[in-house]
Order: structure tokens, then sequence, then C-alpha cells
């Protein structure tokens, strides 16, 4: 065995565990090549976890507009049947992210 041993996992608890880890793979699978998570490189442990931490803000921003961004289709999406009723997924609202970024202006002192 490798390191610590994480908190073992009873058995009511593993269905829960199992069906988070879902949200966890899928999260990863985006913000890899999306939101740049494996792009910093440091030997120090703290700036990696800063990284991930901003990575996992940048991921929950997506998360929260995904009411207010106009949804940008692709070409090939844009005459499709099913466009019109189709969720927002994170890339189609960071597609769309700039035009709300651009709605909210600037603050002037």
């Amino acid at each position: 065995m490798w390191g610590q041993q994480r908190q073992p996992v009873a058995l009511p608890e593993v269905p829960q565990a199992y069906h988070q880890r879902f949200y966890r793979e899928y999260f990863l699978g985006f913000a890899k090549p999306h939101l740049l998570l494996n792009a910093s490189q440091s030997c120090v442990t703290g700036h990696e976890i800063n990284w991930v931490r901003l990575s996992s803000l940048a991921y929950i921003q997506l998360w929260l507009a995904r009411d207010l961004v106009t949804l940008m289709p692709l070409p090939w999406q844009r005459y499709a049947p099913h466009h019109q009723q189709r969720q927002a997924t994170p890339r189609s609202v960071q597609r769309g992210f700039s035009r709300l970024i651009r709605q909210m202006g600037c603050a002037q002192p």
C-alpha cells in the first residue's frame, strides 16, 4: 500500500459514492482541455491546489451562468430539430460567456 489509507466507505454509502464519481469524471473530462486544469506545473503543492481551485471556480461560474447565456450552436447544430430543447452544457455556456461579460460591462470608478 502506498501513502495513508483513506477513510473507509461503509457499504450503504457505496452507491452514493459511485454516483458522485460520474460528476467528478465529467468535471475532469471537461476541465482538462477547456479550463486548462492540467496546464499548470509546479513543484509546490500549494500552487497546484490553488490552480485546481481556480479551475473549479471557473466551472462553477459556467454552471451559474447557464441560464443567462445565449447558446451559440456550432454551425452543424443550428438547424437540428432538437437544438431548441437542448440543455446547456458547460462547453456551450463557455462559447457564449464572452457575450455575457460584454453585456455586464465594466464598473466605472
